[in-house]
């Protein structure tokens, strides 16, 4: 869709419009050509790309992208630094770097480094275990630190969190 990116993330604004987050790096391997990733709206009934930015300065792949409240995004780029995105003003309106903090969030194919529980709570899958996402301050807490890496994530089953910790499935109780 964008030459020299390949789509790394995709959400649904709406039924007719996605807002995708690029990777630098080849799909398959090779050379890297672009110099920042990029979000962009594709209007889906077009197949036409309505905008396009690289919106987090020197960012090389947005890894993740979630629907947050009040017609917010949620995303990470590099795996280690959140931004919330605004699409109607099409601005990125807060970010934080958490690398020395929590460190990576889960990574690889379908990551689901954010799910919503049915209060409406959004949780984050890190690599070192799983926070809350405050959806008002758009502050961080742990959860709790997984004894095993998190490979990858997250689904909610009643009141659970499951996660892959490498080619085992494991799972946590959400707090109250």
């Amino acid at each position: 869709l964008l030459p020299n990116h390949s789509t790394m993330s995709l959400v649904a604004l709406s039924p007719q419009r996605l807002l995708g987050g690029t990777t630098t790096d080849a799909g398959t391997g090779g050379e890297r050509k672009a110099k920042e990733a990029e979000l962009y709206l594709l209007d889906v009934g077009t197949g036409e790309i309505a905008w396009r930015s690289a919106m987090v300065p020197a960012a090389q792949s947005i890894t993740d992208l979630a629907p947050g409240p009040r017609g917010l995004v949620y995303g990470f780029s590099d795996r280690t630094r959140f931004f919330v995105f605004d699409p109607a003003r099409r601005e990125v309106v807060h970010t934080a770097e958490l690398k020395d903090s929590f460190g990576p969030v889960v990574t690889g194919q379908g990551p689901r480094a954010f799910v919503r529980d049915r209060h409406g709570r959004t949780f984050t899958l890190f690599n070192r275990g799983i926070a809350r996402l405050d959806d008002a301050t758009f502050a961080f807490s742990w959860v709790t630190k997984s004894p095993v890496p998190v490979t990858a994530g997250g689904d909610i089953l009643g009141d659970r969190i499951y996660f892959a910790g490498g080619s085992h499935l494991y799972s946590i109780g959400l707090p109250d």
